[in-house]
């Protein structure tokens, strides 16, 4: 029987405008169920959408530059992969009162881009990621019961990722490149449950630079061992 064994170490965390997206998920705190992943969009391929993004050890598509780019190297010469997944936040809640409210249920697109090009001449493949891996956004209007906490929130990041990786041997392979990362929160909300036209908004934007780094290790056809750093 063939088994595959995976692992990954990663501790991601958005670098840019650490102290304006704090704002914003607070709010949405105050508004949503709690949730595990938070604002963060961890889904960047099928693939590894389908098991569970336990996909850092396999990543032998173009998106490993996002699960482990030390992955690229098993790719032979040009390879492309673009997609998009649409995320609608349809939320409700009914106060104590019986007064009800609704999240705006339009769908949210998440785009995202990966290029790779393994060299004929050398070990030596490289890339380039442009994905959103934070964001979301919640709007509940503006009369809702609670607008003196939030009407609305979105955070918008996005990450650009140049990654060059070597194959060491036919066995192991590392990685690393640079995160060129943009983000921008915005918060609205009202001063009065009494006026549904006063409001105070927030806009902030900021970019920032980080790096993510991976290591693949196959000794056996059956056996692998990934660790990546973000």
């Amino acid at each position: 029987m063939k088994q595959t064994y995976e692992a990954c170490l990663s501790r991601p965390r958005p670098r840019p405008a650490a102290i304006k997206t704090a704002v914003i998920l607070q709010v949405l705190a105050l508004t949503l169920p709690a949730g595990a992943v938070g604002t963060r969009l961890p889904n960047q391929d099928p693939e590894g959408i389908a098991r569970g993004n336990a996909f850092a050890a396999t990543a032998d598509n173009a998106s490993a530059i996002y699960y482990n780019p030390a992955g690229i190297t098993q790719l032979d010469g040009f390879q492309a992969q673009a997609g998009m997944y649409l995320i609608s936040a349809d939320t409700s809640y009914t106060s104590p009162k019986g007064v009800k409210a609704e999240t705006d249920a339009t769908p949210q697109p998440v785009p995202q881009l990966y290029v790779v090009d393994s060299l004929q001449s050398a070990p030596l493949s490289f890339g380039l990621g442009i994905y959103a891996p934070y964001g979301l956004g919640m709007n509940w209007g503006d009369n809702s019961p609670f607008r003196t906490l939030a009407e609305r929130g979105k955070v918008l990041y996005a990450c650009v990722n140049p990654v060059g990786a070597w194959r060491v041997n036919s066995t192991l392979s590392i990685a690393i490149g640079p995160t060129i990362n943009y983000s921008q929160a915005t918060l609205k909300q009202g001063f009065s449950t009494l006026n549904p036209t006063d409001s105070f908004r927030f806009d902030g934007d900021d970019l920032d630079f980080g790096f993510n780094a991976g290591v693949r290790w196959q000794p056996l056809s059956s056996w692998r061992r990934s660790t990546c750093e973000t």
